[in-house]
């Protein structure tokens, strides 16, 4: 709730406001047993590969147990059971032990962000709103955050992100046609900044 509240909107003459908050269906939440699990994980591999919370929760996506924004325009008792479901697949698989204060300081903060969602109309299908934008001829400028190397495929697994982060992650992550692209920039970096616990665990030839 912190992070959307100082991040994602604006305060305009003290009204809450945001062109479009996230993807209706898309968007899937951190909460504290994928913190559990990312801490569980880590101990047992041992190692230093980049993982945390936000690695976990897209892991959920293709088991089906992901807990998305969607949700929270239904039934608040549907999410709370959605929560709790799958909670206690989490604890059954992976043996973590979420206390009752931290399943209410979960829910408490989710039950604000849809209060918030809910009263100015935040949550938006981005898909719709883009693809209507591109009939109307608008053109769209789409920037990622993270290098080709960081790929889930084609990056220096397993040392990337858990998503796409190449050129064709705007299709499928904006849900938008591929003819729609008409110019696509590549910047490159002279320098790669990387640790070196990080490159000791590199196999292979490097570029440094």
């Amino acid at each position: 709730m912190e992070l959307i509240t100082t991040n994602r909107f604006f305060y305009l003459k003290g009204k809450l406001t945001s062109l479009t908050f996230v993807d209706l269906f898309r968007c899937h939440f951190v909460t504290e047993m994928h913190k559990k699990i990312d801490q569980r994980l880590r101990e047992a591999r041992n190692d230093k590969i980049w993982l945390n919370s936000d690695d976990v929760a897209l892991a959920f996506k293709p088991l089906k147990m992901g807990l998305r924004l969607a949700l929270l325009r239904d039934n608040w008792d549907d999410f709370n059971g959605a929560y709790d479901r799958i909670l206690g697949t989490c604890d059954k698989i992976f043996k973590i032990e979420v206390s009752k204060e931290e399943r209410e300081r979960d829910l408490d903060n989710f039950r604000q962000l849809r209060e918030t969602c809910l009263k100015h109309d935040l949550i938006k299908d981005t898909v719709v709103i883009l693809n209507d934008e591109i009939k109307k001829g608008k053109r769209i400028l789409v920037e990622d955050c993270s290098s080709s190397t960081m790929d889930v495929d084609t990056g220096i697994y397993p040392y990337v992100d858990s998503f796409h982060t190449t050129t064709g992650a705007v299709c499928t992550g904006l849900g938008v046609p591929e003819e729609a692209i008409e110019t696509t920039i590549g910047v490159f970096s002279a320098i790669t900044v990387l640790d070196r616990a990080f490159l000791s665990k590199v196999k292979g030839d490097f570029p440094t």
